[in-house]
């Protein structure tokens, strides 16, 4: 049988990993083709942040996580809509670090995507 305390403590973590905050208080910086689109430290991200939304079905992973998971079923965070890109070759850079332990550790990570945009 499952430890109540444990469960209890499980319980928690998940519901803070579900707040807004943990999203909308997070150090952010995204530019694209070294360009600032969004700065945490001088724009306020409440107004980027989304509720979850659910997929109509889940969107299943080439190969599973390092933490077990095959698929997803839904999203939440901070987003954003640009303009169509011109066509040629541009660079997504993504900074986040969350200086708040809201259970579960401070987390923080940098991705970079090289996106090539071909004619119509």
């Amino acid at each position: 049988m499952a430890n109540p305390i444990s469960l209890k403590r499980d319980l928690l973590m998940t519901i803070q990993a579900f707040r807004a905050d943990v999203f909308t208080r997070a150090e952010v910086l995204i530019k694209l083709d070294g360009k600032i689109i969004l700065d945490s430290s001088k724009d306020d991200l409440s107004p980027f942040y989304f509720d979850p939304q659910y997929f109509d079905k889940p969107i299943v992973y080439a190969e599973p996580t390092s933490y077990g998971s095959d698929a997803a079923i839904w999203v939440k965070g901070i987003g954003f809509v640009h303009p169509p890109l011109s066509t040629g070759k541009h660079r997504l850079e993504l900074f986040v670090y969350n200086h708040t332990d809201f259970g579960f550790g401070l987390f923080g990570y940098a991705n970079t995507w090289n996106i090539s945009v071909g004619k119509k």
